[in-house]
C-alpha cells in the first residue's frame, strides 16, 4: 500500500504463508508465518509502532468428534523496536501508560472449541 501525505509518502508491504498437514484423520498440524514492514517518512506508523514486524505459529489440532477441535498453539512474534512486554514492566496502566521493552514474545495457548 502507499499513502502520500503531507509529511512524505508512507508505504508498507505484508504477506503470509501458511500449510496444514493432515496427520491421521482426527490430527492436524498447521504452521503459520506472516510479516508487515512499515516505511513512514516523517509521518506517523499507520499499523504499529516498528518498521518491521513478524509472527509465526505452529498448531496441534486434535478432534476426537466432529464438532469439537481441542488446540495447542505456540506462536512467536519479534518486531524491530519494543512492542511488547516482558519482566518488569515500566508504567502503572492508569497515570503512566505501560511501556513495552521487548522486541519478542511468546504464546502457548491451549484451546477446546465446540460447534453445532
Amino acid at each position: 500500500g502507499v499513502e502520500p501525505n503531507e509529511l512524505a509518502t508512507s508505504f508498507w508491504v505484508g504477506g503470509a504463508v501458511a500449510a496444514r498437514l493432515t496427520l491421521r484423520p482426527w490430527l492436524f498440524l498447521a504452521v503459520r508465518g506472516d510479516a508487515l514492514h512499515e516505511r513512514w517518512g516523517r509521518a506517523t506508523p499507520i499499523f504499529f509502532g516498528a518498521p518491521l514486524v513478524g509472527s509465526a505459529t505452529a498448531t496441534i489440532d486434535a478432534r476426537p468428534h466432529e464438532r469439537v477441535s481441542f488446540r495447542l498453539e505456540y506462536r512467536h512474534d519479534e518486531a524491530s523496536a519494543e512492542l511488547y512486554f516482558r519482566g518488569t514492566v515500566a508504567g502503572d496502566g492508569l497515570q503512566t501508560p505501560w511501556a513495552p521493552n521487548s522486541r519478542s514474545q511468546d504464546t502457548v495457548t491451549l484451546g477446546a472449541t465446540s460447534w453445532f
